[in-house]
């Protein structure tokens, strides 16, 4: 399977994974986060992004790695205005991507779309319908 697109590669923690680029709303940086009570650790607290709050998911958590200390937040483009946690923005890549794989079973593949092959590095592509999804259903039945 060929796909066209545009994929931004980041990491969390050290970690490198990729998001299509119509995924991501903006890049939001520097932002204060206010902690929430009485929620999961995987949402940090809330942002204020252009006025609204806006939720803030860290994945690294939910792939029980360490938390992020970064101020580097990926604005998902939904209705729910929530934001993935990320650690470096590395690069955008366009063009056609000679393979997305089915991931591999683990902790981490309920979040994973597949994985993108470029040139001999395999990189995670995460599904943030399932970051939201979580994060709704956490709240919901808080």
């Amino acid at each position: 399977m060929t796909t066209k697109d545009t994929w931004l590669l980041f990491s969390i923690n050290s970690y490198k994974y990729a998001l299509p680029s119509s995924s991501v709303q903006e890049i939001a940086q520097n932002e204060k986060v206010y902690r929430l009570p009485l929620v999961p650790p995987f949402i940090s607290g809330l942002i204020n992004y252009r006025g609204a709050p806006c939720t803030v998911i860290d994945p690294a958590i939910l792939f029980e790695e360490k938390n992020q200390e970064s101020y580097l937040f990926l604005v998902i483009n939904s209705n729910d205005k929530n934001c993935l946690r990320i650690s470096t923005v590395h690069k955008f890549v366009s063009g056609i991507i000679e393979s997305i794989q089915e991931p591999t079973n683990s902790i981490k593949s309920h979040y994973y779309k597949g994985y993108l092959l470029i040139d001999t590095e395999k990189i995670p592509v995460l599904d943030a319908d399932s970051f939201i999804e979580k994060t709704r259903r956490t709240l919901e039945n808080s």
